[in-house]
């Protein structure tokens, strides 16, 4: 996902970075919101949720890297 990421940033201006960034920040949260909790005994993940949240977000960054790619 970092590579992803990182070339998209490339292929956007500054305020295009800010919304990535914002957005990205925005997607970690809401990952980990819905995918761990944690409780007296400590920290847990569900795997599966959060392995099907990264496909989900990589997906989305690979798409929107083709809708920049296309517009140039």
């Amino acid at each position: 996902m970092n590579k992803s990421y990182g070339e998209l940033a490339k292929l956007l201006d500054a305020n295009g970075k800010k919304m990535l960034k914002a957005s990205q920040m925005a997607w970690i949260s809401n990952r980990n919101d819905s995918c761990s909790y944690k409780d007296h005994r400590g920290f847990f993940v569900n795997l599966s949720c959060a392995t099907q949240a990264t496909i989900e977000r990589l997906q989305f960054l690979n798409d929107r890297k083709r809708e920049c790619n296309s517009a140039a």
